[in-house]
């Protein structure tokens, strides 16, 4: 199995997902939310990491995994599934995934 690592701008990703849920939804919807995106979505990239299609809008060797109302982008190495974003869905990923 390969080891899951987060960019520092996923683990941002990841505390501003909760921080909006927290806000708009509550505690109890916000760590529900967290705790799918970390144990189902993330578990099923680790068995299975070609899940997600190419987005060669974004570079030919990023992956995508849609979830909800969030599009998780990856990549893929020799050792090692690489979490670049957690955007949602509605954002402009190109100009994200550029900067």
């Amino acid at each position: 199995m390969k080891n899951l690592k987060f960019s520092q701008q996923a683990s941002r990703d990841i505390d501003e997902i909760y921080l909006y849920g927290l806000i708009n939804f509550g505690e109890d919807q916000a760590d529900i939310y967290s705790e799918k995106v970390k144990n189902l979505v993330l578990e099923t990239l680790c068995r299975n990491p070609e899940i997600g299609r190419l987005d060669t809008r974004v570079n030919p060797a990023i992956r995508r995994l849609d979830f909800e109302s969030h599009v998780i982008f990856y990549d893929v190495t020799e050792t090692d599934i690489v979490i670049v974003r957690i955007l949602h869905g509605s954002m402009d990923f190109v100009k994200h995934l550029s900067s």
